[in-house]
Parts: structure tokens; C-alpha cells; sequence
């Protein structure tokens, strides 16, 4: 090979020298690395991955030092350190001209490969990170004929689309190549493209727009810079070529899609209108192909423009080459040009590779994820008694606009500022597409990420971790860039597993962040192909009595066991083992049948204990034998047999190095303990081995170490008398409780801080404030002969918040559910007692929740009169057989303290055929009423004028199904975007952007205003658009359900 023929190279990111910045721009350094290379070298381009990395491409002297290999280099964006430094070739010449990070999170690099002369052919090559080969396909025409790729561009699913140019024999034409999702290699029919392709980009729509030259001989548009756009099957989407230029010489050079806006900038050169040889050519299009502004750039000499790319926080920046920055210069310079949104020049500046030699050509440009960079590729001409160089070097801007906003954002939001991000439910796409991560497999998360605030966020990434130990990896992070207001960008975290999956399903937890602050988080799920093993455990246990049973009265423990795996267990034998002193009244052997998953299977065991048993506690220990891929259960119960035995006697024997044994609370009744303290004193004895060091305690909350954790708050005493040839000490804590369930456990570490040697029973504290509400709830629904789902609806209510009393009310104290769903407990006189029952209820206080919910027919009589019909109405007998909606609910539930909270549904369609029955006239009459109504908050299913819809595809009413699927947090589709309830959370005292688990009214009141109208069109062709009546006594932000 001629190495005449090739260029030194010196890449640059924003090459660092003395700038003279117009005062609009500020321009800061950051890192600045330089390579020595003792062979030819050359960078083509280079693109900023979405983990905080640069990647190269280009070629480099092969191995041989007689051809060329493609070169492959990292470097990371925020220090600049190289990372990887790789050769990738074979026999012959190979390179790289452009490179495409996948949603998988390897990369495509693409050029040509050319095995032996004249024979070249396009070359597609896949590596991961490091630069390992995973796959690689030339491509091209007949042999002994030349093709090559020059770019590429990927699209929002994944498909890339390549072009460059193919060598058909006598001419050269344009050449494009598509590789589908499924990895599909085509090449795209080119007949109907007017002339050379230089660049492209993706579009929103799964397809591209490029950008080319027409050559002289082309009569009608000689000399002119066209654009189309593309399907990935060649199809012309706009049905029509757009040609732009004049008398004279235009030549497109790139193309990119401004996310702000979704139109297109496009850069070229032209003398048309030049002031000197040729100018720097950009043109802003819409998404039509119609010119919106157009602009020239130069000097009195030569101008020429190679790369145009959009800047997160808007505007431009173009890199080209330039022989107008010296009068008259033999060689050009590299300039790089910024420009505002309207294509305004903001500021430029010309660029001397340093120890370059000859023409100093602008390759390649593209901005920073990690910080406000571009990154520029520049080339100067080979000189043969000059090595190549490679200079890597990032320079900061900021248009001083954005500077004095986000200046004035400290000033009035505060520099902590919380921003509004919305983050959409996240889906997990595998490289087969079956929705099942398999074994060594790749894979993204994906996931949309909307910034909802009225100001720029800067930095913005996602903070990719889990509690799990995970037999698969994950890009810790994966960088946005700047968002502005009301910009939304797609986050996709690359996965790959480690082999074959060992667990049926991954979680991993998302954080938003934006200028250093928590902005949004979710937690994305992913699936593999292997179910979750078998697992069965000891779900709950009981003695009965709880303690202190006399010597010889028997006691009876009951053991709830439960396969909370994905595979059936095999049958079982459970092994009891019972201390000396102690009699089993039963054997002790115990056969636990197959259980599918999720089933439960209860037994007991009977025993008691001999008179003279020495100890305070007795402990049982149960056995079961690991059976496949099932791990076997090692319990122990412990019964208190007397409070005032000696603690040290409590210690049950085991063969541990370490045991750590509860003593400020007992074991008993599942384990827990409601308590209405939110700081509560922790105690336990530890038997170890040797004296143990206080620092290593720690406490586990909910499977995490408890922050804030002091050391002058917690106390270890030192070793007493040794017991059982073990060293006795006890520590205690004091321990800051969460509302709700909070699992203790304390735990010891050893000397390295990292592995977990000793850990208590966990116990769970069950906080329930002294001054929690209690919660009342009375659901209404009345059968009627033309409504299918009023008693649905009621049932479905009251079940939702039945779930709360399960749960011991969480945080609530007491919960008191009350349905009347039968024909019997929906008459009028049945009705009008439950609502007086409430008035009357003297233990309803002035911080609990009342919640009532009716379903029904409703309608006007006597003309200003809104009634609701119970089960015994009788259309002869209106003014004793109704329910007066004002007078028998409304009055009646002002009069009870408490927070009121009323659900009324009672504006159906249907009728019974007659439209008068339940003139849509109705629902005014109520939300007229609704709207005169002091202290309580009700929502109404309906507006003005509209009817109340249900249907069997949702087997509810569409308000109640909202409700329902607003508590349980669901995601719903509504126009194409993923919308749930739980959006907001309570950080520091203030609402913020997430899920916290509890539903206020705000986002209930959100949540169905949207979806209900989105359900009722879609089904019923319909409007129906619930109303909401707020008064100051009910804060938006109070919550009314707890999502489980």
C-alpha cells in the first residue's frame, strides 16, 4: 500500500487552545489527552455511549505493517483515560467509518474489507465494550468490484440502516444496507436516488431521511444537495425528493434530527451565495422537507462543512475546514462554528492540529452525554517525515443565556430544586424478542423519562442498582445529557446473563437524576426462561397458649407452610427435634404434601413440658431435607415457658461460631409486635466465640442497614462468665421505626465489614401511631334489572380496602368495612339506617377517614329532587321508596367528624329503555348539589349532562374500574403512553416526582379524570368525564388508600 496517499491523523475533541470566546459563549477545558503513535493512525469518527464513554473509530497499520487494520478506541468522556486500544482486522485492508451504539449496549462498526486488492466489500462488525469480536459480515456486489460504507444510523426499535457507495461495474452508485431488528442483512434497492448519499438520520417513525449530492450531469438539478426519506424497504415516505441549491456548486454533507423540535438541520457547502470560493451551507427543514431558515457562513476564501449536530440545551454546532482564517493560507484549518436555534452564529473559532503538517480537515462531531462537550474528529494530510498524532482534548460550552437561567433558577428555586420528571412503566426487550431473558442472552431495559418542569435539567442520568445478587450484569449507568422543559427522552439499560438464568425473574431499581438531585425512580422487572424454583417456608406459626403453659397442659403449634416458588414441590417429610425435658404428644415427623405455587398447607404439633423443666424457654427446631433444587427449611420456635427464668438459660444449644438471641422481645404470634412508639430500645444476648467488637453490630430495617445508625446510641457490654464455651454479651440499640411493617434483624459483620457471620430471628414491628386515624367504609351497591355491575362495583370497592385491614390497617389503627350488596341490605329503610348509623357514631374522630361508595340509578323527581333508587323502588311509590340525595346522604355526612370521602356513581345509561328513568339531565342536578357541598371530598362518575358507562369487557362501571385500577397502581395505556396513580412522593417534606406507595387524592383525582374518558371513548363512543368536588378540609396531597 501507498502510504502517500493517507493522512496523518490527530483526533480532537474540542481541540484545547486559546480561544477568543465572544462573550455570548463560554468555553471551559476538561481534559485534554494526547497519544503518541509510532505508526500511521487515523480516526474517522467517534460517538458518545450512553455509559459516559468515547468511542473511536478508524484504521491504524495492521499487524503485517503492509496493510491496514480497523481501529477500535475508548476513552472515558468524564477523565479522559483510555480505556481500550484495539487493532480488529484480518489479511488485506480493513476500516471503520462510522459507529452505532446498540440498544443491547454493544456496538456496530462499519466500513469496508478488503481481503484482496480491488475486491472491497462493505464490512459490518459487532464488539462489545472491551472490543470483543461477536460478530462480523462483509457485504457487497460481484467480486473484484469496490463498495463501502460510509455511515449509519440506528432507529428507535433498533433496525440500522447503512450507506455508502457500490461499484456496479462502470459507475459508481449509491448504496444502502439494513439490518432488521432480528438481525436481518438486506440491501435496499437504490435505482430512484438522484445521485450520491453522504449522510442519514433516524426518525420517531421507524424511518430515515438522507442526504446526498446530484452530480453535474443532471439536467435538471445539477450540482444540488438532495433529501429523502426513507423506510427501512427503500419506500419513499414523502413521495417525493427535495432538491435544494441554485446556479452553481451545492454539495450536502450531514443531516440530524433536532429532538427539540422533531425538524431536520441539514449542512453542506455552496458558492450560489458565497462571498468568497465557497460557503458553509445550513438549512433548517420541517418534518416535510419545507425550508423553515436558511443560512451561509465564510470568509474570502473557501468554507467548507462536514458535520452538523443539535445541542441538548438548543442550537447547533458545525465542524468543517476553512481556508479563510489567513490571507493567502496554502492549507485550511479546522473551524468550529455555534449556532442559537434560529441558525444565528453565536460564536466560532479555527483549530491548528498541533505538530500537524499539511490540511487540517473537520471530520467528524458529537456532543457530550456526560457534561455540555462536543467531541470533534479532525484529520491533517500525511506528511512522510511526520508520525501520526492523536490528540484528544473536551471543551465545556454554555450559551450565557443558559448560564443566566439557571442562575435565576438558584435564586428562585433554591440550588437544591426539586424538578418534576415523570418516568413511564418500563418494558424489557431481549435479542430474540420472546420477552425471556435466556442463558448468556442480551437485552434492555426500556424506559421513557419526561422532564415536566419549566426549566432546563442538566446532567440528567439513570442510576441502575439492585439488592439482589444477580447472575447477570447491567450498566450502572446510563447518561441523557441536558432535558429541557417538557422534553422527553427514551433510557434504555443494556442486560446480559452470566450463563443460564438461576432465577426466574431480576429486579433492578432506576434513579433519575438531574444537576445531582434524585428527580424520579421505578423499578423495572425482568424475566427470564427459567421458572423460579420450587421454594417452600414456614409461613406463620402459633402456640397456643401463647406462653406460659403449666408443666404437663398440652401446647399445640401450628405451622402454616407456603411454596412461594414457581414449580410444584415434591412431598415432604418435616422433622421436629424437641429439647430433654419436653414430651411430644404426637409424632414428631410431620408430611407436608405436594404444593403448587402459591399454595399453603397448615398442620400442627402437640407437646408439653415435664415438671422440673430447668429453662425459661423451650425451643423447637424443625427439619426438612433439600429435595432438587428445593433448599431444605432449618427453623426454630421458641416458647416461653416462665417470664421470671434466667436469661442466659434461654440460649439454645446449636453448633453456630455465632448466635445472637433476642431479649427485649419475644418471638411470639408470627413473629410480631405492634407498637405505637416511633423509637423503640432493641436488645439481644450474642454468644461468640471470642470477645466482639460494637462496631460491627449493625441493624437491618426491611433487609437494609438502618441509616443513620449511631454508634453512641448503641451499647455492647463487656464478656461476662462464658456460657456453653462461649463468650456472653448483650447489646443493645435504639431503632427509628417506619409507618407500617419494619423487620428487624441485628446482624454481625466480620473484620472486613463485607460478610455477615451472625444474625438475630428477624422480628416485625408493626408501628401503628399513637395518633393514627382510624378508617370507615361503607360500599353501596343496588341490583338493578338493566345494570350488570352495580354490586360488582360495591364488592370490588370494599375488597380493596378490606386489604388494608389485613394488613392490621398499616397505618391506620382500626378499619371497619361495611358492604351492602344483597337485595335485602340495599332497601330504602336499610339504606337510610346505614347513613344515620354513621351520624350517630360517636367514636368517629376529627383525624379519621371515612370513605362511602354507591352505586346505583339515580334520577330527578318533582323537579328539583335527586334521588337514588334503592332495591324495593317502586315507580308508583317515588316519594317513600327513594333515597334523597341531599337530605338522607349528604346532610347525614356532614354531621360526622372525621375526613370525609364520598364516591358516587349513580348516572347510569341503560334506563330500562326509558330515557327518563335516568334523564342524563340527572347529572347535573347532582354535581349541582355536590358543588353546594361543605366538608367532604366527592367524586362524581359523570359531568353535566352525560351518562355513567359500564361494559363486560371491563366487568365493572368504567369509573369503579378506574378506582381499582388506580389502587393497585396499574399501568394503563392511554394514547399511546403508560400512565399509573402512584406518581408522586413525599422527600423532606415536600411533593416530588415518584411512588411512595400511598394514593392521595390528587393523584386519584388525576388518574380517573384521565382514564375514565380514555376507557368510555374507546368501548362506547361515548363522553363521560368525572367531576371532582375539593373543599380546604381535605389537602390534595392527604392519602386515601395504601397500594399493597
Amino acid at each position: 500500500m501507498n502510504f502517500k496517499k493517507f493522512y496523518l491523523l490527530s483526533a480532537c475533541l474540542l481541540v484545547t487552545m486559546c480561544l477568543s470566546a465572544q462573550e455570548t459563549l463560554k468555553l471551559l477545558g476538561n481534559w485534554d489527552y494526547k497519544r503518541k503513535a509510532l505508526a500511521y493512525e487515523k480516526i474517522n469518527a467517534a460517538i458518545c455511549t450512553t455509559n459516559g464513554y468515547v468511542i473511536a473509530v478508524g484504521e491504524t497499520e495492521g499487524q503485517s505493517y503492509k496493510d491496514i487494520d480497523g481501529l477500535y478506541i475508548v476513552i472515558d468522556a468524564e477523565t479522559g483515560s483510555t480505556l481500550q486500544w484495539k487493532k480488529i482486522g484480518r489479511d488485506g485492508n480493513q476500516s471503520f467509518s462510522s459507529v452505532i451504539q446498540n440498544h443491547d449496549g454493544t456496538l456496530t462498526l462499519l466500513g469496508y474489507d478488503e481481503v484482496k486488492s480491488g475486491d472491497r466489500n462493505g464490512w459490518i462488525v459487532d464488539v462489545d465494550l472491551e472490543g470483543e469480536l461477536i460478530n462480523r459480515e462483509p457485504i457487497g456486489g460481484p467480486d473484484n468490484n469496490d463498495d463501502e460504507i460510509f455511515d449509519a444510523a440506528i432507529s428507535p426499535e433498533g433496525a440500522i440502516m447503512a450507506v455508502g457507495v457500490q461499484d456496479i461495474g462502470k459507475t459508481n452508485k449509491p448504496w444502502i444496507v439494513v439490518r432488521s431488528t432480528s438481525g436481518e442483512l438486506t440491501s435496499v434497492p437504490a435505482t430512484n436516488l438522484p445521485g450520491s448519499i453522504h449522510s442519514l438520520t433516524s426518525t420517531a417513525d421507524e424511518s430515515f431521511v438522507v442526504i446526498g449530492s446530484t452530480e453535474d450531469r443532471d439536467k435538471a438539478h445539477p450540482n444540488q444537495i438532495w433529501v429523502m426519506k426513507i423506510g427501512t424497504n427503500g419506500e419513499n415516505m414523502w413521495n417525493d425528493i427535495r432538491y435544494f441549491g441554485d446556479k452553481g456548486f451545492q454539495e450536502g454533507a450531514d443531516i440530524c434530527l433536532d429532538p427539540l423540535d422533531g425538524n431536520y438541520v441539514l449542512a453542506g457547502v455552496t458558492n450560489s451565495q458565497s462571498a468568497g470560493h465557497s460557503d458553509m451551507w445550513v438549512l433548517k427543514i420541517d418534518e416535510h422537507g419545507d425550508i423553515i431558515w436558511q443560512h451561509t457562513y465564510g470568509g474570502s476564501a473557501a468554507d467548507v462543512a462536514s458535520c452538523i449536530v443539535p445541542l441538548a440545551t438548543g442550537g447547533y454546532a458545525i465542524l468543517g475546514h476553512t481556508w479563510s482564517h489567513l490571507p493567502r493560507t496554502k492549507n485550511s484549518a479546522v473551524q468550529l462554528i455555534l449556532l442559537d436555534a434560529d441558525g444565528s452564529k453565536v460564536d466560532s473559532e479555527y483549530y491548528n492540529i498541533v505538530e500537524g503538517r499539511g490540511d487540517q480537515i473537520g471530520c467528524h462531531l458529537v456532543e457530550s452525554l456526560v457534561s455540555d462537550e462536543v467531541i470533534m474528529v479532525a484529520n491533517s494530510s500525511r506528511e512522510k517525515d511526520y508520525n501520526s498524532l492523536t490528540l484528544l482534548s473536551t471543551i465545556t460550552y454554555r450559551f450565557q443565556t443558559e448560564l443566566t437561567r439557571n442562575q435565576g433558577d438558584d435564586d428562585t428555586y433554591g440550588s437544591d430544586a426539586n424538578f418534576d420528571f415523570q418516568v413511564s412503566e418500563s418494558s424489557f426487550i431481549d435479542a430474540n424478542q420472546n420477552n425471556y431473558l435466556e442463558a448468556d442472552e442480551r437485552g434492555f431495559v426500556l424506559l421513557d423519562v419526561t422532564n415536566n418542569s419549566d426549566r432546563v435539567a442538566n446532567g440528567v442520568h439513570a442510576v441502575v442498582t439492585s439488592n439482589e445478587q444477580m447472575d447477570l450484569t447491567y450498566w450502572d449507568k446510563v447518561y441523557l445529557g441536558s432535558m429541557g422543559a417538557g422534553q422527553r427522552k427514551t433510557v434504555r439499560v443494556p442486560i446480559q446473563a452470566q450463563g443460564a438464568p438461576r432465577k426466574g425473574s431480576y429486579d433492578i431499581q432506576i434513579n433519575i437524576k438531574a444537576d445531582g438531585i434524585s428527580a424520579a425512580s421505578t423499578t423495572a422487572k425482568i424475566a427470564s426462561n427459567r421458572p423460579e424454583p420450587a421454594n417452600l417456608v414456614v409461613n406463620k406459626q402459633l402456640f397456643s397458649p401463647e406462653a406460659n403453659a403449666q408443666a404437663g397442659q398440652p401446647i399445640t403449634l401450628t405451622i402454616e407452610f407456603e411454596n412461594i416458588g414457581g414449580l410444584p414441590t415434591d412431598q415432604v417429610v418435616a422433622d421436629l427435634h424437641i429439647p430433654a425435658g419436653v414430651q411430644s404428644l404426637q409424632s414428631e415427623r410431620l408430611k407436608i404434601p405436594a404444593l403448587a405455587p402459591d399454595e399453603k398447607y397448615t398442620t400442627t404439633f402437640k407437646f408439653s413440658y415435664q415438671e422440673g423443666y430447668a429453662n425459661s424457654m423451650l425451643n423447637i427446631r424443625l427439619e426438612t431435607p433439600s429435595s432438587g433444587s428445593m433448599v431444605g427449611i432449618k427453623r426454630s420456635f421458641n416458647y416461653v415457658v416462665s417470664a421470671g427464668k434466667s436469661i442466659a438459660k434461654q440460649i439454645p444449644e446449636t453448633g453456630n461460631q455465632m448466635d445472637i438471641i433476642w431479649t427485649s422481645h419475644d418471638l411470639n404470634e408470627f413473629r410480631t409486635i405492634d407498637v405505637d412508639q416511633k423509637e423503640i430500645n432493641i436488645k439481644a444476648i450474642a454468644l461468640a466465640n471470642k470477645e466482639l467488637s460494637k462496631r460491627n453490630f449493625a441493624v437491618l430495617i426491611n433487609g437494609r442497614r438502618a441509616q443513620g445508625q449511631k454508634l453512641d446510641e448503641s451499647l455492647l457490654t463487656p464478656p461476662e462468665n462464658q456460657l456453653r464455651g462461649r463468650v456472653q454479651q448483650a447489646y443493645t440499640d435504639k431503632v427509628k421505626l417506619s409507618d407500617g411493617k419494619n423487620e428487624i434483624q441485628i446482624v454481625y459483620y466480620d473484620e472486613n465489614g463485607k460478610e455477615i457471620i451472625g444474625k438475630s430471628t428477624p422480628l416485625i414491628f408493626n408501628y401503628i401511631s399513637k395518633d393514627a386515624p382510624n378508617l370507615y367504609v361503607l360500599s353501596i351497591g343496588v341490583q338493578h334489572e338493566d345494570l350488570e355491575f352495580t354490586v360488582n362495583d360495591a364488592k370490588a370497592f370494599a375488597s380493596m380496602y378490606q386489604k388494608l385491614r389485613d394488613e392490621k390497617g398499616r397505618t391506620f389503627k382500626k378499619v371497619d368495612v361495611k358492604q351492602l350488596v344483597t337485595t335485602e341490605a340495599t332497601t330504602e329503610n336499610n339504606i337510610k339506617r346505614a347513613f344515620l348509623d354513621l351520624s350517630k357514631d360517636k367514636s368517629i374522630k376529627d383525624n379519621d377517614l371515612v370513605v362511602v361508595f354507591i352505586s346505583s340509578h339515580g334520577k330527578v323527581i318533582d323537579g328539583d329532587r335527586y334521588v337514588l333508587l334503592p332495591s324495593d323502588y317502586n315507580a308508583q311509590y317515588e316519594e317513600v321508596t327513594t333515597i334523597d340525595f341531599n337530605e338522607d346522604i349528604l346532610k347525614r355526612l356532614r354531621s360526622v367528624d372525621g375526613n370525609k370521602l364520598l364516591f358516587i356513581d349513580a348516572c347510569h345509561s341503560g334506563s330500562a329503555g326509558s330515557r327518563s328513568f335516568s334523564d342524563a339531565a340527572a347529572s347535573k342536578m347532582m354535581n349541582d348539589l355536590i358543588s353546594a357541598t361543605a366538608g367532604m371530598e366527592i367524586f362524581a362518575s359523570c359531568g353535566d349532562n352525560e351518562y355513567s358507562y359500564e361494559d363486560p369487557s371491563w366487568g365493572n362501571g368504567a369509573f369503579t374500574k378506574a378506582i381499582l385500577e388506580a389502587f393497585n397502581n396499574e399501568a394503563v395505556d392511554i394514547g399511546g403512553k403508560k400512565l399509573h396513580a402512584d406518581i408522586f412522593a413525599e422527600v423532606n417534606g415536600t411533593k416530588d416526582q415518584g411512588s411512595d406507595g400511598v394514593i392521595t387524592i390528587e393523584e386519584l383525582k388525576l388518574f380517573v379524570q384521565q382514564r375514565v374518558p380514555h376507557l368510555v371513548q374507546s368501548v362506547k363512543k361515548r363522553s363521560q368525564n368525572p367531576t371532582n368536588k375539593s373543599t380546604d378540609l381535605l389537602p390534595d396531597d392527604m392519602g386515601i388508600y395504601l397500594v399493597n
